[in-house]
């Protein structure tokens, strides 16, 4: 069995205003120490799926911090997303 397929989904959520957004982790190895490799980056799909991509080593509380800092940048696009669809 695989590292991969061993590992439980990883999942988060936070409040922004009175909405709850929730957000998947999806970890990546770190082949250089380049800084970008090293960063938690958020990605918001069209389907309104918020993914948390970060280091194998990152913890919790950093990719919570990295969502948070971005809350107000994810919630916009999934109210731009939402906002489309109508």
């Amino acid at each position: 069995m695989s590292k991969l397929s061993a590992r439980k989904p990883e999942k988060g959520l936070f409040l922004y205003g009175d909405e709850v957004i929730h957000y998947h982790v999806v970890r990546q190895s770190v082949l250089n120490q380049s800084t970008k490799s090293r960063k938690v980056s958020i990605k918001v799909h069209p389907d309104q799926r918020v993914v948390a991509i970060a280091p194998d080593d990152a913890t919790v509380e950093v990719i919570q911090q990295a969502v948070l800092k971005k809350s107000r940048w994810v919630w916009q696009h999934n109210s731009t997303l939402v906002a489309g669809t109508l």
